[in-house]
């Protein structure tokens, strides 16, 4: 039984389209280039990754060999694929246009956050993330401004599954570094799929169509600029002085814990920051913290 060349091209396309519609986030953070991570709540803006005064978090790296492998592919993937064609793309199309369709994303991205604010006993999170919903896809026409953030300054609550597994203290159990996907562990990448199913974008039939929309959402968001990151741009230039990755492994790891002990500190009824979901306020060391212990 031979199988129809259509078909083959069709399921070939499928994985390409896969793969484009999942780099960004994780790709840019381990590219160590002038494009790091936008808008995923794993990466977090206002973390400090050079704050000497943080707890040390112990990193579980079971299948490192590996990992490194995919490290790899990863960063030839992003520089051969993912930013060519992001680059184009932002040459194309205005800025203002870009900014409106991250708008419209992070508007749809409500039901996840919300839901993950109420099973963190985060009420008020809960009810910024309903509010925002309502002034963006009113006020905002159908959520492609962000009013409720640049005229009201009620800024967007990062919640997500694996936050809070973390919460109620689901162990990480090994950090993995997944094709295309890119550095995440047991506890976020079961995660990732929970937050799927309050996806809309999910809802989209058939396949192709939605596949098309979730390669263009990232595409767009790897389009956006941000100030070179020179500490990276060493450290990969000289891995000799430095091991690149272990740097992204670690700063993944310790940003994580620090969007779970936020998450524990709203619980409590304590006051934490809401991280803004932009570029602008990345500052300060923007180097991980290599010298995290690993547990063989």
């Amino acid at each position: 039984m031979t199988l129809d060349r259509h078909l083959l091209m069709r399921v070939f396309a499928f994985l390409m389209i896969l793969g484009l519609a999942s780099v960004p986030t994780s790709v840019l953070a381990q590219a160590g280039s002038s494009q790091p991570p936008i808008a995923d709540a794993t990466w977090d803006d206002d973390d400090d990754w050079g704050d000497d005064d943080a707890e040390p978090v112990v990193v579980r790296d079971y299948i490192e060999p590996v990992n490194r492998a995919t490290f790899v592919f990863n960063d030839r993937l992003y520089y051969w694929v993912i930013k060519p064609v992001s680059t184009g793309y932002g040459k194309t199309l205005p800025e203002k246009a870009r900014t409106g369709i991250q708008n419209f994303f992070g508007n749809i991205g409500t039901p996840a956050r919300a839901v993950n604010c109420l099973l963190q006993r985060d009420l008020r999170g809960c009810g910024t993330e309903l509010g925002r919903f309502v002034v963006n896809t009113t006020w905002g026409v159908l959520g492609f401004g962000d009013p409720a953030a640049s005229r009201l300054d009620i800024q967007q609550r990062q919640a997500d599954l694996g936050q809070t597994l973390g919460m109620y203290a689901f162990p990480e159990i090994t950090f993995i570094n997944w094709p295309v996907f890119g550095p995440s562990n047991v506890r976020d990448t079961i995660g990732k799929v929970g937050d799927a199913f309050l996806d809309p974008v999910n809802l989209i039939d058939p396949w192709y169509w939605r596949a098309a929309v979730k390669v263009e959402e990232q595409v767009n968001t790897a389009s956006f600029p941000l100030p070179p990151y020179s500490t990276l741009e060493q450290i990969k230039e000289d891995p000799a002085t430095f091991d690149f990755y272990v740097a992204v492994r670690n700063g993944y790891s310790q940003n994580r814990s620090h969007a779970i002990d936020r998450a524990k500190q709203r619980a409590a009824g304590e006051k934490a920051e809401p991280t803004a979901d932009t570029a602008d306020d990345v500052e300060g060391d923007l180097a991980p913290d290599a010298s995290l212990p690993v547990t063989p």
